[in-house]
């Protein structure tokens, strides 16, 4: 499934709605606990320190291609003005949570405190991610939560994997899902395979999240 992404993948050329025209990302790496991490950077042309979101891509913990979300890149840079940090984070099998959602904290917590290096305003910072990948940003929020280490202004989880922890069958899955047992049980048997481990939280997410009371804007105003 790794080697084979780039090739079987195609669900996001149909979508580029805009930034066509934009040029390739610059290529940065970022120093983590489990080593440095590649990170796709798109910058917004004509912008000084633009806020910057940070992405996780899908793939169930297994499948490494973050050129998969290159379309959401390209369309919040260019209708946005916000830059983008794509994350290449490592999966398994040849690693096993946590290393995955620690990367993506580590990631995350750098460009926040080191953002202006890159061009970037990292006291507002957004991240987020599709399935895998949400999992991994709401895992990341909650050990900056717990760590103190930053504060992002927006969390955006597009049908993110949060609950790896439960039995498929206890699940209840409406209608006809489109990742199934299979892959449930696949990533129970690569990513999260020490069954202990499964409702820890940045692996069992919906456990331990705690609805904000306050939402703050890019420009730093506070709603409720």
């Amino acid at each position: 499934m790794q080697k084979s992404a780039p090739l079987t993948v195609h669900y996001s050329r149909g979508l580029t709605i805009a930034g066509r025209d934009l040029p390739r990302p610059s290529t940065v790496h970022v120093p983590t606990r489990h080593g440095t991490v590649r990170c796709g950077v798109r910058v917004p042309p004509g912008i000084d320190s633009p806020p910057v979101y940070v992405h996780l891509h899908g793939g169930a913990f297994i499948m490494r291609h973050p050129r998969m979300d290159d379309f959401l890149a390209r369309f919040l840079v260019a209708a946005s003005g916000i830059a983008v940090v794509n994350v290449d984070y490592d999966v398994a099998p040849q690693v096993r949570y946590p290393v995955a959602s620690e990367q993506a904290h580590d990631v995350a917590a750098h460009v926040s405190a080191r953002g202006v290096e890159l061009g970037l305003d990292g006291s507002r910072l957004a991240i987020g991610g599709f399935s895998a990948g949400g999992n991994l940003a709401a895992a990341a929020c909650l050990e900056a939560r717990d760590r103190s280490t930053f504060t992002p202004r927006f969390q955006l989880l597009g049908v993110p994997s949060l609950d790896i922890a439960q039995d498929y069958d206890e699940k209840q899955p409406v209608g006809s899902p489109m990742l199934g047992r299979g892959i449930h049980d696949l990533v129970r048997a690569t990513y999260l395979r020490d069954a202990e481990r499964r409702l820890e939280p940045a692996a069992a997410t919906t456990t331990s999240w705690t609805p904000p009371t306050r939402v703050r804007s890019w420009g730093g105003s506070q709603t409720r």
